[in-house]
């Protein structure tokens, strides 16, 4: 399940740019069980990479495998090259790129199959002439065209969407977790923001 994220709180704090803010964030909980495990692994397996949130932030992970005691990983994206862990306990959520062919589908199914409807209903007209080639259609016909074009548009989405990567979280632990983020402004001042994950 996708975890819920509520924006607590951006305040806009006047604070030195010397100063930074602390948070105390909530532990995730233990290790998950095996089943979840096994599963997990599956889906982290032959990724090049993937997306951990933890209680201090995001990081980016290449060559990432998952043992008990945690997720391994050869490098960090950020640049980073040693290989290392990041523990259960400091776990909050794990993502991975996945296509977005389902989207595309849907997308462009639902353009085309609307386009299709008012091309049919437009073509319902009588017929006055011997050089009107769109009328007269029925209402069979028009729901005929309506799902053609349904079908021709998801299936072009689906191709168009395909080679693009979306995120889409694989795991996320029970709990709750705070992850804070700071960033500094222009004027010195400083932005708080809290998310917290259910």
């Amino acid at each position: 399940m996708r975890p819920i994220i509520l924006l607590i709180m951006s305040a806009l704090l006047g604070l030195p740019s010397g100063l930074t803010a602390q948070t105390r964030a909530a532990t995730p909980s233990a290790q998950p069980d095996s089943v979840t495990l096994a599963e997990l692994g599956a889906r982290v397996e032959g990724q090049k990479r993937i997306r951990v949130r933890t209680v201090s932030g995001q990081v980016e992970l290449l060559g990432a495998a998952v043992s008990p005691l945690g997720i391994d990983y050869v490098a960090e994206r950020s640049g980073a090259s040693a290989p290392g862990r990041i523990p259960w306990e400091a776990v909050a959520e794990v993502q991975v790129r996945k296509s977005a062919w389902l989207r595309g589908a849907s997308v462009g199914g639902g353009i085309m199959g609307a386009l299709g409807l008012v091309a049919g209903l437009s073509a319902t007209q009588e017929c006055q002439g011997w050089l009107d080639l769109w009328c007269g259609l029925d209402a069979g016909e028009v729901v005929a065209l309506t799902m053609m074009s349904a079908a021709s548009g998801a299936a072009v989405g689906a191709l168009i969407a395909a080679p693009l990567k979306k995120w889409h979280t694989v795991y996320s632990a029970e709990g709750v977790h705070a992850a804070p983020r700071v960033s500094a402004r222009r004027d010195g001042g400083v932005d708080v923001s809290f998310a917290i994950f259910f």
